[in-house]
């Protein structure tokens, strides 16, 4: 916006960033800033719903692979987490397990949680599509296993 004369735009932009920068989660979920934004946004919203959230994130501030990527995967893994458990009874127990890591080079994503036994198969949607393409592009794999009450995926990649 600034190269082309936008100071109005460029100042405004600054200003929503700005505040967005304000309503950022409280809680500290990782070291990696967007890996901490996104787990506060889905977890904190699980836990203010009653799911029970274990957390284990084990990354260093920078990771060798786009934001971009990381958001993908960081984001479906835990959006379909957290609405697998609110479409479930409300006095079901609900219950949300991920750890991500890096060891030697290697990104390893895991996630499992409650799902309703009477909802149908998961669906190739565009978010495991999109997660599917991130891995394959840093030379890893994305397992998904299905269960009556609950539904894990599994991803790693050479980074």
């Amino acid at each position: 916006m600034l190269k082309n004369g936008d100071t109005a735009g460029a100042g405004e932009y600054i200003a929503s960033v700005a505040e967005d920068l304000e309503n950022l989660p409280a809680s500290r979920y990782s070291k990696n800033l967007i890996v901490n934004v996104i787990a506060g946004a889905y977890l904190d919203r699980a836990a203010q719903q009653g799911v029970r959230v274990d957390y284990s994130f084990d990354l260093p501030e920078r990771l060798a692979l786009s934001d971009s990527d990381l958001c993908v995967l960081v984001t479906n893994i835990l959006e379909n987490a957290v609405e697998a458990c609110e479409r479930m009874d409300a006095n079901a127990e609900k219950y949300i397990n991920v750890k991500i890591s890096l060891d030697s080079g290697v990104l390893f994503m895991g996630c499992e949680n409650s799902r309703s036994p009477s909802e149908g198969a998961a669906e190739s949607g565009y978010g495991i599509k999109n997660m599917c393409r991130v891995a394959e592009k840093y030379g890893g794999i994305v397992k998904f296993e299905e269960k009556p009450a609950s539904f894990s995926v599994t991803a790693y990649m050479n980074i």
